[in-house]
C-alpha cells in the first residue's frame, strides 16, 4: 500500500472532516451522481500542486472553498492532506511515511506542507518527479482523459512517456540549463558592451600613460642636462676660483712687507669676511633645516595617507557590525511576528478544542436520542405484533361464524324453495305477460298523445276535446288496472321468506356484518404489519445512523487528541523560539556594543588625521618661514659682499705704490669671492628650482662643453613643448582602467566557460535522455501490442514515432485494429474501444514503470461485460505492485475490489464517507446496489 489516507476539510463539498482511508489492492468508490465521488480525485491532483482550476472542475482557485449551504455557513479556507508509505523510498525523502498538505484561505494565500513542515510548490513536484505520480502523470485516468490521451497531438502525447522513463527530472534539469545558458547569453551580451567600453578606456588611457611616461623620461633628461650644466658652470667657477687663489698666493707672497700696514684693514676685512661666512654657514643651515622640513611633511603625509587606509577598514568593519546589528533586529521582529502566528494558532486550537468537545457532546446527546427512539419502536413492534396475534384469534373466531352461517342459509333456503312452490317457468312467464302490458299501454298513451295535439292544433268544439280527454282519463284507467293485476300475479310467483333473509334482523345481514369485521380485520393486519415494516425499516436506518454518529464521534475524539497534541507541540515552538528570542537580544545587546567600539576607532582615526594634517600645516608654516630666512640671509651676504668689495676699494686711495698690488689682491680676492657667491648663488639657485642640493652631484664629471649642454637642453625642452599637455593622472587613471578591464575580461572568459559548461551539461543530458526514453519507448510499444491482444482477445496495436532524428521532440502515433476490423482511426473506435485502447496503454506503461498508485475515475463505462472482466483480470496482475482506486457504477469492476469506500449527501449539499468491509459476493452486490441508490 503506497496511499494510506486522504483526508479533506473544507473542500468543495466535503464541508465536515473526511478522511479516506485506502487498502491495498483495489478500492471502490461508489455514490450517487452529484454525491461528491469526482470531488475527491479532484481534492489529490488539487493537493499534488494543480494550478489550471479547469481540471479541477473549479474557475477561480476559492472554488475549492466549500460555499455553504441553507443550513451552513460558508468556509473560510480549505485543506487536504495526502498521507504516503515511503518504506520501499519511492520518494526521495528519509522517512517511512511522507504528508503532503495543501491549504487554501479565501484571501488567496495557499501554504504547502512536507510532513508539516512548511514547503513550496517546487518542492513538492520535485518530490513525486519520475515516480509516476503527480496532477498531470498517468497514476490519475478520468473518463475524459481517456479521449484525450487517444486525440491529443502526437507531440502532446508523449509526456506519458516522459514520465515513464524517468527523464522528466533530467528534462526539468535541461529547461534549468537552458534558462540558465539563456541568462549566460544575456549576460555576455551586457558583459561584451562592458568590455568593450573599458578595452576602450583602457586603450586610450595606456596612450596617455605613454605620453607621461614619455613626458617624466624627457624631464628627467632635462633635469639631467640642467645639473650636467650646472655641474659645468660649477667645475668652471671651481677651476677659476683655484687660479684665481693661485694668483692670490703669488700676489700675498709679494705684498708680505705692506701687510702689516695693512693688518688693521685686513682685520676688518677678515672680520667682515667672518661675517660672511657665518652668514654663509647659517644659510647652509637653514637649507639644511628646510630639507629636514620637507622631509617631515612628506613623511606626516605619507602618515596620513596610512590613516586614511585605516579609516576604510574601521570604517567597513563599523559598516559590517551595523548590518550584523541590522540582521538580527530583523530576525528578531521575524521571530516576534512567529511568536504572535503562533500564540494566535494556539488560540484557534483552544477554539477548536472548545468546539470538538461540543460537538462530542452533540453527537453524545444525538446518539443517546437515536438509541431511545430505536427502543421506542421496538416496543411499538412488539405491540403490533401482539395485535397481530389478537387479529389472528378474532378472525379465527369470525370464519367459524361464517361458515356456520352459511351452511344454516343454504339448509333454510333448500327447505323454504320447496315449501313455496317456487317455478321459474311461472315466474317468467308473469314477468313477460306484465312487460307486454306495459309496453301495450305505452304505445295507446302514445297514440292517445299524438290524437290530443292534433286535437289542439286544429279548430275543433270545445266538447268535443272535453270528451276526448274522458275518453282517454278512462282507457288509461282501464290499462293500469290490468297492469296492477298483472303485477300481482307476477309477485305472487316471488318466495316470501327471502325478505327474511334480506332483512337487517336476517341471517343474510349477519353474515354480511362478520364478512366486514373479517375485512376490517384483515385491513388492521396489512396496516399492523406495513408499520412493523415501516418501523424495521426505521430501526435499521436509525442504526446506520447511530454507527456514523459512533464513527464521528470518534473522529471528533480523534481531533480532539490531534488538537491537544498540537497545543503541546505549539506550546513546544512558542518556548524554542522565546528561547531564540533570548539569544538573538543577547547577539542584538553584542553587535550593538561592537558598533560602538568600531565606531569610537573611527572617530579616533578622523581625530588623529586632523590632528596630523594640523601639524603637517604647522611644519609647510615653518617651511616657509625657513624659506624667508634664508632668503634674507642671501641678501645680507650680497650686503656683506658689496660692503666687502667697497672696503677693498677704499684701500687703493691709501696706498700708492702697493696700490696696484692691493688692488689687484683685492680683485683677486673680489674674483674668488665673486666666484663663490657663483658657487653659492649655483647652489642655492639649483636648489631653489629642483629641491635638490648640487653638491650631491659633485663626484659627477662633466665632459661636455657647455654650448653642448644647452643645445642639448633646449632639444629636450622643445620635445617636452612638442608633447602638449600631459594629464599628471593618467597613471592612476590607467591602473583603474587596466584593472576594469582585467576585470571585464576575466568576466568575459567566465562566462564563456559557463556557456561551454552548461552547452556541455545540456548535450548530456540530452544524449541520456534520448537513450533512457528510447528504451522505454521500445518497451512499452512491445507490452501495448501484447496487452492490446490480450484485452481485446485478438487485433493488433502500435506505437509510431513521427520524427526518429529527433526523439526528444518527436510525437508519438498510435495504430489500432480491433480483432475482425480494418484498421480504423482512432476518433472511429467505439466508447468502449476507446476505453480498452487507453487501458491497454496505461498499463503497458505500468508494466514499464508501475505508478504506487492510480486513480481511475469512471473509465469502465463504457465497458460491456466481457470487456470489465477483461479489465479485472488485467488489474488482479498489478495488484501487487500498485494501488488502485476506482470511481465506478459497474456491478463487474465493484465485484473485484478488496475494500468499498461510499460517498453520500444526507445534508443536501454535504459529503459524507461510509466505508465497508468485503464479507462476499451477494454482500457485495448488495451494497453495491445500496451505494448506487
Amino acid at each position: 500500500m503506497f496511499l494510506k489516507s486522504v483526508e479533506l476539510f473544507g473542500f468543495k463539498s466535503f464541508a465536515d472532516r473526511t478522511k479516506f482511508e485506502f487498502s491495498d489492492g483495489i478500492t471502490c468508490l461508489l455514490g450517487p451522481n452529484g454525491s461528491g465521488k469526482s470531488n475527491v480525485v479532484d481534492s489529490i491532483k488539487w493537493v499534488l500542486g494543480t494550478q489550471a482550476m479547469s481540471t479541477i472542475r473549479a474557475s477561480k482557485s476559492e472554488d475549492v472553498i466549500f460555499n455553504g449551504t441553507e443550513n451552513r455557513k460558508p468556509m473560510p479556507m480549505c485543506e487536504v492532506t495526502l498521507t504516503m508509505n515511503n518504506e520501499m523510498g519511492i520518494l526521495n525523502i528519509n522517512a517511512t511515511e511522507v504528508e503532503i498538505k495543501r491549504r487554501l484561505f479565501r484571501g488567496g494565500e495557499t501554504e504547502y506542507y512536507i510532513n508539516r513542515e512548511r514547503a513550496l510548490l517546487r518542492n513538492i513536484k520535485e518530490l513525486f518527479l519520475d515516480t509516476g505520480v503527480g496532477k498531470a502523470a498517468y497514476s490519475i485516468l478520468e473518463q475524459g482523459k481517456i479521449d484525450q490521451i487517444l486525440h491529443m497531438k502526437p507531440e502532446e502525447r508523449r509526456s506519458i512517456f516522459e514520465e515513464a522513463s524517468g527523464i522528466s527530472r533530467f528534462k526539468q534539469q535541461s529547461e534549468e540549463a537552458n534558462r540558465k545558458l539563456q541568462k549566460t547569453e544575456e549576460n555576455m551580451l551586457r558583459a561584451s558592451d562592458l568590455f568593450k567600453e573599458a578595452e576602450k578606456t583602457y586603450n586610450s588611457r595606456r596612450l596617455q600613460l605613454d605620453r607621461l611616461l614619455k613626458h617624466r623620461e624627457l624631464v628627467k633628461q632635462k633635469d639631467a642636462l640642467e645639473i650636467d650644466l650646472q655641474l659645468s658652470y660649477l667645475q668652471t667657477f671651481i677651476k677659476l676660483k683655484d687660479f684665481r687663489k693661485s694668483e692670490l698666493d703669488k700676489l700675498e707672497l709679494e705684498s708680505k712687507t705692506i701687510e702689516a700696514v695693512l693688518d688693521n684693514s685686513k682685520a676688518a676685512i677678515a672680520s667682515q669676511q667672518e661675517e660672511l661666512e657665518e652668514l654663509r654657514r647659517q644659510r647652509e643651515s637653514y637649507s639644511g633645516t628646510m630639507h629636514t622640513l620637507e622631509e617631515r611633511v612628506n613623511g606626516i603625509q605619507n602618515i596620513i595617507d596610512t590613516y586614511k587606509d585605516r579609516y576604510q577598514d574601521v570604517s567597513q568593519r563599523a559598516k559590517e557590525a551595523q548590518n550584523r546589528a541590522q540582521n538580527v533586529q530583523e530576525r528578531i521582529e521575524n521571530d516576534k511576528r512567529r511568536l504572535e502566528e503562533k500564540r494566535l494558532d494556539f488560540e484557534d486550537t483552544l477554539e477548536n478544542i472548545r468546539l470538538t468537545e461540543q460537538s462530542i457532546e452533540k453527537y453524545t446527546e444525538e446518539i443517546e436520542n437515536l438509541k431511545a427512539t430505536r427502543i421506542k419502536h421496538n416496543l411499538d413492534i412488539e405491540s403490533f405484533n401482539e395485535e397481530l396475534i389478537k387479529l389472528s384469534q378474532d378472525r379465527i373466531s369470525i370464519t367459524n361464524e361464517i361458515s356456520s352461517l352459511a351452511n344454516e342459509i343454504a339448509t333454510n333456503l333448500q327447505n323454504q324453495i320447496k315449501g313455496s312452490g317456487y317455478s321459474s317457468v311461472v315466474r317468467a312467464q308473469a314477468e313477460k305477460n306484465l312487460l307486454s302490458e306495459i309496453s301495450k299501454t305505452k304505445k295507446l298513451m302514445l297514440d292517445k298523445i299524438d290524437f290530443l295535439r292534433d286535437v289542439n292544433s286544429a279548430d275543433f268544439d270545445k266538447n268535443v276535446f272535453s270528451e276526448a280527454i274522458d275518453s282517454f282519463e278512462e282507457d288509461f284507467l282501464t290499462q293500469l288496472d290490468e297492469i296492477k293485476g298483472l303485477f300481482q300475479e307476477y309477485s305472487g310467483t316471488i318466495p316470501t321468506f327471502l325478505d327474511d333473509f334480506a332483512s337487517p334482523e336476517g341471517t343474510l345481514a349477519k353474515k354480511t356484518s362478520l364478512d366486514r369485521e373479517l375485512e376490517i380485520s384483515y385491513q388492521k393486519e396489512t396496516d399492523f404489519r406495513n408499520r412493523i415494516t415501516e418501523l424495521t425499516s426505521e430501526n435499521a436506518r436509525l442504526e446506520g445512523l447511530i454507527t456514523l454518529k459512533d464513527s464521528d464521534l470518534s473522529e471528533l475524539q480523534t481531533d480532539k487528541l490531534q488538537f491537544k497534541g498540537r497545543c503541546e507541540s505549539l506550546k513546544s515552538t512558542m518556548n524554542e523560539i522565546k528561547q531564540s528570542l533570548q539569544q538573538m537580544e543577547f547577539d542584538f545587546s553584542d553587535a550593538s556594543h561592537s558598533l560602538e567600539a568600531e565606531q569610537n576607532k573611527v572617530n579616533e582615526v578622523l581625530e588623529k588625521i586632523d590632528e596630523l594634517k594640523i601639524n603637517k600645516e604647522e611644519l609647510i608654516q615653518n617651511l616657509l618661514n625657513t624659506r624667508a630666512t634664508l632668503s634674507d640671509l642671501n641678501n645680507q651676504i650680497n650686503e656683506r659682499t658689496i660692503q666687502i668689495n667697497e672696503n677693498n676699494s677704499q684701500f687703493e686711495d691709501k696706498f700708492n705704490r702697493k696700490q696696484e698690488l692691493t688692488v689687484e689682491i683685492a680683485k683677486a680676492n673680489e674674483n674668488i669671492i665673486a666666484l663663490d657667491n657663483n658657487i653659492a648663488s649655483t647652489f642655492q639657485n639649483f636648489f631653489e628650482n629642483t629641491g635638490k642640493n648640487l653638491r650631491d652631484y659633485n663626484d659627477h664629471e662633466i665632459t661636455t662643453s657647455n654650448e653642448e649642454l644647452k643645445s642639448n637642453l633646449d632639444a629636450v625642452k622643445k620635445k617636452i613643448d612638442n608633447l602638449g599637455m600631459i594629464n599628471l593622472l593618467a597613471e592612476d587613471e590607467f591602473n583603474d582602467s587596466e584593472k576594469q578591464y582585467e576585470f571585464y575580461k576575466k568576466n568575459m572568459d567566465d562566462l564563456n566557460k559557463a556557456k561551454e559548461d552548461l552547452q556541455q551539461v545540456i548535450a548530456e543530458i540530452k544524449s541520456r535522455s534520448e537513450q533512457m526514453f528510447l528504451e522505454t519507448y521500445s518497451q512499452i510499444n512491445t507490452n501495448f501490442q501484447e496487452m492490446f491482444s490480450t484485452l481485446f482477445g485478438g487485433g493488433k496495436a502500435e506505437l509510431i514515432l513521427d520524427n526518429e532524428e529527433n526523439v526528444l521532440e518527436s510525437g508519438i502515433d498510435i495504430i489500432a485494429q480491433p480483432p475482425g476490423k480494418k484498421m480504423l482511426q482512432l476518433n472511429l473506435l467505439s466508447g468502449g474501444e476507446k476505453s480498452m485502447t487507453s487501458v491497454a496503454l496505461l498499463f503497458a506503461t505500468y508494466m514499464v514503470k508501475p505508478s504506487p498508485f492510480c486513480i481511475l475515475d469512471e473509465i469502465d463505462a463504457a465497458l460491456d461485460a466481457r470487456n470489465v472482466g477483461a479489465f479485472m483480470r488485467v488489474l488482479d496482475k498489478f495488484e501487487d505492485n500498485s494501488q488502485f482506486i476506482i470511481i465506478t457504477h459497474n456491478k463487474g469492476t465493484v465485484m473485484g475490489s478488496n475494500c468499498l469506500l461510499g460517498v453520500t449527501q444526507q445534508e443536501a449539499g454535504v459529503s459524507k464517507m461510509i466505508g465497508y468491509r468485503i464479507e462476499d459476493v451477494e454482500d457485495l452486490e448488495k451494497k453495491h446496489d445500496t451505494l448506487k441508490g
